[in-house]
């Protein structure tokens, strides 16, 4: 042991044990994200129903009634909920919590992009997927983060432009066309609203899938 930290050849015996790390490290790297894409395909391939709800044409909640989770969205959050027990069982604490942020990322991300985006919301539509959102997917991840609002931000910022008043909607979107050249403003303003991670042009696709939004010009 002497030898190898002090003799002559100490340099090149470091090396080559630097060199396995760095390979044991990429390699590692490479497991968890193979793995994460895999159980997001998972969760994700089972979200066919819930993609497909009849998101634009849901009645208002009524208020004396529960709202409960959307039946369509049963079969993916089952999923998740088995895939994030399996690995808690099978992974060592630091390797599962690192997955649990990246599929919470993936989800946050796919969420966005391959359903919010590709239909619309009545106001009924916009409540259910805001209580199926921050009241079970969010739970889903709670015993994992203090704050899974932080895990899913794009979602948490989603649901805040879909609920809000439709008064408070429409002033926001003039306020985001009318300050085209004030970046300071187009700040100012998505903050105002609580948004965290949102830009202009997300905000008003965003807000462009109510239902209830009237159409410009």
């Amino acid at each position: 042991l002497h030898a190898a930290l002090y003799g002559p050849d100490a340099d090149e015996i470091s090396s080559v044990f630097d060199r396995t790390i760095e390979e044991l490290n990429y390699c590692h790297q490479k497991l968890v994200e193979e793995l994460v894409t895999w159980i997001v395909h998972e969760i994700t391939s089972r979200s066919r129903p819930y993609r497909y709800d009849l998101w634009p044409s849901m009645n208002p909640h009524d208020a004396k009634e529960t709202l409960m989770v959307s039946p369509s969205a049963s079969e993916m959050f089952q999923t998740t909920i088995n895939h994030l027990h399996d690995m808690e069982q099978e992974l060592s604490t630091n390797v599962f919590m690192i997955v649990v942020r990246m599929i919470a990322t993936e989800l946050d991300q796919w969420m966005l992009s391959s359903m919010v985006m590709n239909t619309k919301f009545s106001n009924g539509g916009a409540q259910q997927f805001h209580y199926d959102m921050t009241r079970n997917l969010f739970g889903l991840f709670s015993q994992y983060a203090k704050k899974t609002n932080l895990l899913f931000k794009r979602i948490n910022d989603t649901c805040a432009l879909l609920t809000m008043p439709l008064g408070s909607a429409i002033l926001l979107r003039e306020t985001l066309l009318s300050a085209a050249n004030d970046e300071d403003g187009l700040v100012r303003a998505l903050q105002e609203v609580g948004l965290t991670v949102f830009d202009k042009n997300t905000t008003l696709a965003v807000l462009d899938r109510r239902n209830d939004m009237p159409r410009i010009g």
